[in-house]
C-alpha cells in the first residue's frame, strides 16, 4: 500500500460519482455555499440555498439538518423542527441529529420530548463508542436535565423562560455537518 493511496482512491471515486450523479454534485456545491453564507451571518440566503439543494437531493440528511439548524438560529422554530425531524428520519442513529431535534422541541416548549431526544443523543454517543466526543455526551446530559426541569416547572405553572439562560437554545445551534459529513462551526457565528 502506497502512502496516500486511500486519498487518491477517494478523489477518483468522488470524480466518478460527480460525473455519474450531477444532481448530487450540485446539491453538495449548494450546501457548501450555504454553509459559507451562514457562517457570514446571511441566514436567509443560506436557507434559500439549502432548500435549493434539497430540491436536487431531497434525501440528504445533512441538507435537512443544516437547514433545520439555520431555521432554528432564525427562530423559525416549527420549520426548524420539521426539517430537523426529516434529517433524523433519514439518519435515526445520528447523535447530532437527535440533539438538534431536541433543541427544536425545546424551542417549541415540548420539553418532555426534548428531554427524551437529548437523552437519546447521549445514549447514541455512548452506544456508538464515541469516547473522543465526551463533550457531546456531557452536553446531551445537561440539556436533558434542563428540558426535564422545564417540563416540571411548566407542569407546576411556572415558566422556564423566567429565570434561565438555557431557554434560548437556538443561539448556539451548530451547523451539523458539511457536505463531507464533518462537523461544522455554529450557524451564524
Amino acid at each position: 500500500h502506497e502512502e496516500g493511496w486511500g486519498n487518491k482512491t477517494d478523489v477518483v471515486l468522488s470524480a466518478v460519482v460527480d460525473v455519474a450523479f450531477p444532481a448530487e454534485k450540485s446539491a453538495r456545491e449548494l450546501e457548501v455555499k450555504a454553509m459559507k453564507l451562514a457562517l457570514q451571518g446571511d441566514l436567509s440566503a443560506a436557507v434559500s440555498l439549502f432548500r435549493k439543494g434539497l430540491g436536487l437531493q431531497p434525501r440528504s440528511s445533512s441538507l435537512h439538518a443544516n437547514l433545520g439548524a439555520c431555521l432554528l438560529a432564525k427562530r423559525e422554530f416549527d420549520s426548524a423542527l420539521n426539517s430537523s425531524s426529516q434529517a433524523l428520519a433519514l439518519l435515526p442513529d445520528w447523535p447530532q441529529g437527535q440533539l438538534l431535534v431536541g433543541r427544536c422541541l425545546f424551542a417549541v416548549e415540548r420539553h418532555v420530548e426534548a428531554a427524551a431526544a437529548f437523552a437519546r443523543a447521549g445514549g447514541l454517543w455512548l452506544a456508538q463508542g464515541f469516547p473522543q466526543d465526551s463533550q457531546g455526551v456531557e452536553e446531551a446530559a445537561l440539556l436533558a436535565g434542563s428540558a426535564a426541569m422545564a417540563a416540571l416547572l411548566k407542569r407546576r405553572g411556572g415558566s422556564w423562560r423566567n429565570g434561565s439562560r438555557m431557554h434560548d437554545l437556538s443561539s448556539d445551534t451548530p451547523l451539523l455537518s458539511n457536505a463531507s459529513g464533518e462537523a461544522a462551526p455554529p450557524c451564524g457565528s
